[in-house]
This record gives C-alpha cells, structure tokens and sequence, in this order.
C-alpha cells in the first residue's frame, strides 16, 4: 500500500521496527525508512496508515500517536486485521486529536499494488477522505455505520477466501487422483464457472495470513460453518435462503 502511495505522487515516510523490512522498502521506493514513529515529521503529515500484523500492536501504535505532537485532525487509517471485540470498542479514541477510521482493506497484493483494493470503513471518513482514498489505494469503499462492522466483513470475506482456496486445493487433488494433469485442470478452473480471486491467486498466496484471519473469526465463534455438498445437504435451499437476503 505504501509503494502504491509513492507510486501514485505522495510523499510517503515509512516506519517499520525491521531493518529486513526497512531495507526492502529502501530497494523497492529508493527512499530510507524509520525506525521510531517519534522520529516521523508530525508537523508535515496529513493522513497517518496503520498496517500491523497483530491487534495488540495496533493498539501500541495508536497509544503512541495519543503522545506525539499530530495535527489536530489529522486522518489515522487503522488498516490492520483486528480482534472484532477490540474493533468494537475503538470510539474510546473520539477524544483522540486525531481522527480514526476503521478501515480493514482487501485485494491482495496486486489489489494495492494496482489501487484496486476494497476498503471497509466506520468512523469519522469525509467525502474528501473518500476521495483520496479513490484517487490513491482503492476502487471500491463501503461504509458501515459501526466500529467493528469493517472489521467482521473483512473476517467473513476472508474466511470465504479461505473456503474457496481450500475448495480450489481439494479440487485439484481430486483431479489429480482421477488422473488428470493438474496444470491443465487449473486452467479450466481459472477460465470458466469454477473459477474465483483465490482460484486465480493460488500459487502466490499468503497461507499464513489467510490462517490467521480465519482463526480469528474461528476463536470468536468457537466454529465455523461446515460447508458440504454431501447428499444430505440442502444446495438449493441454502442459495434461495441467501439470495433473498439480497432483494
């Protein structure tokens, strides 16, 4: 996302704790990263983006920003895959001199590469934040009334890119078992009616990111739906029960 910004004109300071990631980001843009969000010019930034792995270092992050001389109103844009409880409760920021939107994000790596992502936001998002968003890292933004909600969607979407992976995983074995050429059947795949995102995306998934999502809606639920095609259960009526959600 951050080489997406450079790429599309802004002025982008990185700050990443790994000298690994410091110095890939220093192949990839040319410019040098931080080490300490302290040491970032706060009195030249305008939009702030968070995109860590793991909740408890979203939190650290915005704890830090609370202590550091931002522009009032300044835009923070929580992009990280967070604990949904956690997400729920982030309106304890409204006193914050920053403005923080919750705005879980998807597409992959090429998706921001390209500036194509799908983002999800609740909170205080302008029109002309919406704009920049549109301008810079995305092609679509859907609104959600509640903190949390952006990140529940993000949950459930990555968890149906976890189902279709699997699908698509288990289908190529099949085809395998029954004697057909894998690269051949992945082709059908990714060209006509069984194709998807993931199916497309396979050989260069992040598996480990995939896993972490979806054992995050997982452990909140305490289990998933199991999702069959077994004799026993009802396709049609599943398919008729959730397309009339949508009318």
């Amino acid at each position: 996302m951050a080489r997406r910004l450079v790429a599309a004109g802004q002025e982008v300071c990185g700050v990443d704790l790994s000298a690994e990631r410091r110095e890939e980001w220093k192949e990839h843009t040319g410019l040098a990263a931080l080490d300490s969000v302290a040491a970032a010019p706060w009195d030249q930034v305008d939009q702030v983006l968070v995109i860590v792995r793991l909740t408890h270092q979203a939190e650290a992050v915005l704890q830090e920003l609370r202590t550091l001389p931002l522009r009032p109103g300044t835009l923070v844009l929580l992009s990280s895959t967070l604990e949904h409880e956690y997400a729920k409760d982030l309106s304890r920021y409204d006193d914050a001199d920053f403005r923080l939107v919750e705005l879980p994000v998807s597409g992959g790596e090429g998706g921001a590469l390209a500036g194509t992502l799908t983002v999800m936001a609740a909170g205080p998002l302008t029109a002309d934040d919406e704009k920049y968003l549109l301008s810079t890292l995305a092609s679509h933004v859907v609104h959600f009334e509640n903190f949390g909600d952006p990140t529940i969607a993000k949950l459930i979407n990555n968890v149906t890119a976890g189902y279709n992976a699997r699908a698509y995983a288990d289908m190529l074995i099949l085809g395998n078992e029954l004697g057909l050429n894998a690269v051949k059947l992945a082709e059908v795949l990714e060209t006509s009616s069984g194709g998807s995102w993931m199916g497309s995306a396979f050989k260069v998934l992040r598996d480990d990111l995939l896993d972490k999502d979806v054992a995050l809606l997982r452990d909140q639920l305490g289990s998933l739906p199991v999702v069959s095609l077994g004799a026993d259960q009802d396709l049609i009526g599943r398919l008729e029960q959730a397309r009339a959600l949508l009318t």
